[in-house]
């Protein structure tokens, strides 16, 4: 039989740097744009409020599509998932976003007292249907948001070594949202986001995990209006959210170690202390390199070319600073 009907295994696209930080900017024009066209008709503040979700996640899946082209699918090769018939490590991401929230929701209140001392609360508002909340605000972001941060970005970064590139990860995607109230609590979800992908190999339970703690937001909202009383600056709210913070720490930190044992890949050979460990020299020296060398190798870099490659993450951070500034004396 000729070799001709065999099917070519579409190879992998090496996502560097420039190409994350470039694809995620993508988003913001697109937003723009898609705001723009939205502006041009008649439609009441709720709608416009539906209309703004609905264009947020869309303009992800834009930018993905627009910036890859015709390497999409090898672009998506790139990500790490792999299939588990072990229930266990799922029942462990949700057990992890629930203690998680539970963990950060003192910082997120105690950001929020101060905030609103200073007459800067931003004000957020969500659609009042229950279906739409969890499809534009829990379902699409932890597909679109774990792709582009957990999977492009953070997969990038890495030749700078795990930790390094957790935290430069997590600070763009803390700035990214926003909210100053949240910015602990979204720097903390990146953190472990990247930790539990680097161990597992596995971006699935980062989705799981993104989903699960943006649905427990909702559904607190919705069912739990007691928890929003807390908003209160008092010695008894406080006293209430500490003990919720450590029991959510209690929790936490052995439902991250138990999902890594059950879920992990080669979990021997990927014990905490490699995660943390710095990188090797060689491996230094090869990422200036590859950051230098921009997707298309016919392209010739000039010295805007060369400083954007280069200074590509300390742009977004300062980019993403400033909409986060601009968004909080905007909405407050």
């Amino acid at each position: 039989m000729s070799n001709n009907n065999k099917k070519t295994k579409t190879p992998e696209y090496k996502v560097t740097e420039t190409d994350a930080v470039l694809m995620l900017a993508l988003w913001f024009p697109i937003v723009l744009i898609l705001q723009t066209v939205l502006s041009s008709f008649e439609l009441k503040k709720s709608q416009i409020t539906i209309f703004n979700y609905i264009f947020s996640q869309l303009a992800f899946f834009l930018a993905i599509i627009i910036y890859f082209r015709k390497k999409t699918d090898a672009a998506f090769l790139s990500l790490p998932y792999k299939k588990t018939t072990d229930f266990s490590p799922y029942v462990m991401s949700l057990v992890i976003a629930v203690a998680l929230l539970a963990q950060d929701l003192i910082f997120s209140y105690s950001f929020g007292w101060l905030l609103e001392s200073w007459d800067l609360m931003p004000k957020i508002s969500l659609p009042n249907s229950l279906m739409f909340q969890i499809i534009f605000a829990c379902l699409l972001p932890a597909i679109f948001e774990e792709f582009i941060f957990r999977g492009f970005l953070f997969g990038a970064l890495k030749k700078r070594g795990n930790l390094k590139a957790a935290i430069l990860t997590s600070i763009i995607f803390a700035l990214f949202h926003g909210n100053l109230a949240q910015l602990v609590h979204q720097f903390a979800l990146s953190m472990i986001l990247c930790y539990v992908v680097e161990t597992t190999a596995n971006l699935l339970f980062a989705n799981i995990i993104h989903f699960a703690n943006n649905l427990t937001v909702v559904l607190v909202a919705a069912y739990l209006p007691e928890v929003s009383k807390l908003d209160v600056a008092s010695s008894a709210n406080v006293i209430s959210l500490l003990i919720i913070c450590a029991i959510g720490i209690a929790v936490l930190y052995p439902a991250i170690f138990l999902l890594v044992k059950l879920g992990g890949a080669d979990y021997d050979k990927r014990m905490i202390r490699n995660f943390f460990k710095k990188p090797t020299l060689n491996s230094e020296k090869n990422s200036a390199v590859v950051d230098k060398v921009p997707h298309t190798d016919q392209l010739k870099q000039n010295d805007v070319l060369n400083f954007l490659t280069k200074h590509s993450i300390s742009i977004a951070i300062v980019f993403f600073l400033g909409l986060l500034l601009l968004n909080t004396f905007l909405s407050s």
